[in-house]
């Protein structure tokens, strides 16, 4: 469907028909109805108001879904600094679209639909369309890291962070009740323990901080998870909070701890 362009990224103007079509009885219309790709930019010929921003990727759903004309969504994650850049059209100049920023748009001629689609591991967007079906990214790849579900971040075996002398993981914690972490370089650390103290209330308690003697002119982040057995990540972070805590480098690899992480006592 796509053709090659720019090493990894593929982009695709077509006429659609069937899932792709004008959105109608806009009273019944969800976020539940927009698809969600990792790595992926979703655009169309008309901008719904510009370039708006959003919290969060469901934050820039839920604008496309309370406009009556938006059939496509992009977000540029909030850690993506430097913004999220959209290859032109045919020739055409390069879009920087900033951090947080939230593109909604559609095709304004009658009985047509265009949609241009931009996607590869190089492509930070997150994006989706109306009626579209969602895709799950393979655990482990580039698109799983930057996917806003946190199911996907979760990886199989003992994260390299959280293990090995570096990591102070003697007789193997990560299968235990508490775990401590280098991310960064070994630059900061992330300790965690399972607090089962209140029946029914179980959380795991966590520092983030400075490796070292750096602990001692930096100031913690300390946080809290819900740990529900029932639900995959069991560990239910408030995930948006750590992102915008944690140094750049650091959230994927504390995300994908966190989710992956099963502690048990």
């Amino acid at each position: 469907m796509f053709a090659p362009a720019r090493m990894v990224a593929g982009f695709a103007l077509l006429a659609c028909l069937g899932m792709c079509h004008a959105r109608v009885l806009h009273q019944s219309v969800s976020a539940s109805d927009y698809s969600t790709q990792s790595n992926t930019f979703v655009g169309s010929s008309t901008r719904v108001e510009g370039v708006t921003t959003a919290a969060s990727a469901s934050a820039c759903i839920d604008s496309c879904v309370a406009d009556m004309n938006c059939l496509y969504w992009s977000w540029c994650p909030a850690n993506e600094t430097a913004g999220c850049t959209v290859p032109g059209l045919l020739g055409g100049a390069d879009t920087t679209v900033p951090a947080s920023g939230c593109v909604l748009s559609y095709d304004d001629i009658p009985n047509r639909t265009s949609q241009y689609v931009v996607s590869g591991d190089d492509v930070a967007f997150v994006g989706g369309s109306y009626g579209a079906t969602n895709t799950a990214p393979a655990a482990g790849s580039a698109a799983a890291a930057n996917s806003t579900d946190p199911a996907n971040w979760i990886q199989s075996g003992t994260p390299p962070e959280c293990a090995g002398i570096l990591s102070g993981n003697f007789g193997n914690q990560w299968s235990g009740d508490e775990i401590e972490c280098h991310v960064c370089d070994g630059e900061y650390q992330l300790k965690c323990d399972l607090d089962t103290d209140i029946i029914g209330d179980d959380s795991i308690k966590c520092n983030f901080d400075k490796a070292g003697l750096g602990a001692i002119v930096n100031n913690a982040y300390d946080f809290d998870c819900v740990v529900d057995f029932a639900k995959t990540p069991q560990n239910q972070c408030d995930w948006e909070a750590i992102s915008g805590r944690v140094p750049t480098c650091a959230v994927e690899p504390v995300r994908r701890i966190l989710a992956t992480w099963k502690p048990n006592e």
